[in-house]
Order: structure tokens, then C-alpha cells, then sequence
């Protein structure tokens, strides 16, 4: 059964508030602690890192408002929240294969997003600094003043 990301966000969202209850009926009916504190702990991490991609669908899931100008800015907020997990953290794995997957898709950073980036008065002077911060955080080498003049060329 195929099921979304975004539905097992909304269910986990919506499932951690009753977690003392369904714990007790779970714990009780199984006869073992098996829904413990830690397990709900990572339930609700995980909820947390897909409430990002949950917002950014939600922002480009507008049909009269322009958003090809945020592309980008919304790619560095999910790198930028995605760096925040530590080695430790037991999603640690699940944040690698989104970012690998990051990779694939917007390593080079698509000349249409930079440019509708650049012509949008909010983030003309920043988009560099956006560039640079994306690729730090995916701790990826990369020539940021290449594809700024590669861009500005365009224009």
C-alpha cells in the first residue's frame, strides 16, 4: 500500500496528542511497555522533519500567487533545518537520504530559480549569500561566484 509523506505527517501530527492513551490501551492490550517515551520521542521527531517539507508544499501549493521566485529560498530552509540533526540523532539516516536526494535534483541549482530569485526585489542583494549557505550546509565544495556572473550574464 503506497501511502504519502504527507499523510503520515498529518497522523503522527494529529496521533501525538492522545499518545498517554494509546499507549496505556496498546501497553495494556500487548501486556509489555512496548509504546515507551523514546519511541514517541522519535515519532515526534520525525513528525518534525516532515512538517518542513509539509510548509513548503503548502507555500507552493498556491494557484494565483507566483512562487518560482521562492524556489530557492525554500531549498536553503530545508538544507538549513535538515544540517540541524546530529550524528546521534536516530533520524540521522532518514535526513541523509533526503539530502542525497537533494543533491540529485538541485545540486546545480536550476538557471530559472536563480534568475527569478535575483529578479525578486526580496532577495536580489541575498541570493549569493543563500548560494553559499545552501552549499555549506551540504557540505559540498562549489563555485558560487561562477553561477552568480553565469546568471547575471543571462540577464
Amino acid at each position: 500500500m503506497l501511502v504519502r509523506w504527507g499523510f503520515t505527517y498529518k497522523l503522527l501530527r494529529d496521533t501525538y496528542i492522545y499518545k498517554e492513551i494509546i499507549s496505556d490501551l496498546y501497553n495494556n492490550a500487548m501486556g509489555e511497555d512496548i509504546l515507551t517515551q523514546n519511541i514517541w520521542d522519535i515519532a515526534q521527531a520525525f513528525c518534525n522533519l516532515l512538517s518542513i517539507f509539509d510548509k513548503v508544499t503548502t507555500h507552493f501549493s498556491y494557484v494565483y500567487q507566483p512562487t518560482i521566485n521562492d524556489v530557492l529560498v525554500k531549498i536553503v530552509e530545508i538544507v538549513a533545518e535538515m544540517s540541524s540533526y546530529a550524528p546521534s540523532h536516530p533520524l540521522l539516516d532518514c535526513v541523509l537520504s533526503k539530502k542525497s536526494k537533494l543533491l540529485k535534483y538541485f545540486f546545480d541549482a536550476p538557471k530559472l530559480f536563480l534568475i527569478s530569485t535575483i529578479l525578486d526585489p526580496r532577495y536580489k542583494t541575498r541570493v549569493s549569500n543563500y548560494l553559499q549557505y545552501y552549499y555549506q550546509k551540504l557540505d559540498v565544495p562549489y563555485d558560487v561566484s561562477r553561477i552568480m556572473n553565469d546568471s547575471n550574464n543571462l540577464l
